[in-house]
Order: structure tokens, then sequence, then C-alpha cells
């Protein structure tokens, strides 16, 4: 659609491939940097309801004892411990949905109300920085 509404300034003067290719660039950039394609926070509030409902008391909501306390050695718990807290709470919260419900990006991104896209790119963050902080404590 851009070709077209901008043919008319197309002077002949150089060639027009790369004419069109900086238009397709200039597209491709304002794309990118529209406000459509921002990520978009979730509700604090579905967050800490989500919380709430998920763990209570060392204990996930299906009964099982939460996966830090399997781990043995308080070492361990309290590097793992830090590193869930070190993320931000939106991936925190996808991390621990993705991990502890098995809830695939989409699912994920319904109960949140937030892009599937977004949902991803938030899991694999979290994931590169919890692996990130665990390999420097090498647990």
């Amino acid at each position: 659609m851009k070709l077209i509404e901008t043919i008319h300034t197309f002077d002949g003067r150089g060639a027009f491939r790369p004419w069109l290719a900086t238009i397709a660039t200039h597209e491709a950039i304002d794309y990118l940097r529209s406000p459509s394609r921002r990520e978009r926070p979730v509700d604090p509030l579905v967050l800490n309801g989500l919380a709430d409902k998920m763990y209570l008391n060392g204990h996930w909501r299906n009964g099982e004892k939460d996966a830090r306390e399997m781990i043995e050695g308080g070492n361990r718990k309290e590097i793992i411990q830090t590193a869930m807290a070190s993320l931000p709470p939106q991936q925190r919260a996808i991390f621990t949905l993705h991990l502890m419900e098995d809830m695939r990006p989409k699912e994920i991104a319904v109960r949140l109300g937030i892009p599937a896209g977004q949902v991803s790119g938030q899991l694999r963050r979290a994931m590169a920085r919890l692996r990130e902080i665990l390999a420097a404590e090498r647990v």
C-alpha cells in the first residue's frame, strides 16, 4: 500500500530497487515502533490474585510441596528464591504459570489478558535471566 501511495515521489533518477527497499525499511521500523507492538503490563491486582490462589503456606494449590522445598541444601534454596525474586512480577507470574500450571503461552495470554507473543518473549527472558543467575551461582 505504501508503494502505491508514494510512487509519485519516485523521480527516476536513481534505481527503483534501492528506493523501494528504503520505503520498506522505513515501514518496518514504523511498525516495530508502533504502540500496538509495545508490551502491555498486566494489572497488578490480577498478578497478586494469581499468586494468592496458587501458593499458600509453602504448598501449591494442588497440595504438592513447593519445588523449592524439595531441593536439598539451604544454600540452593536461597539462591533459587533470590533468582525468582529478581524477576519482574510479570515475568515471575508467567514463568510460574508455565512451570506449575503447565500452561502454554496462548493460555497464559488469555488468563492475563496480554498478547501471546508478549508472553513468549517474557517467558524466554525469565528463563534466560534465571539461567544467568543460577549459572553464576553454580547451582
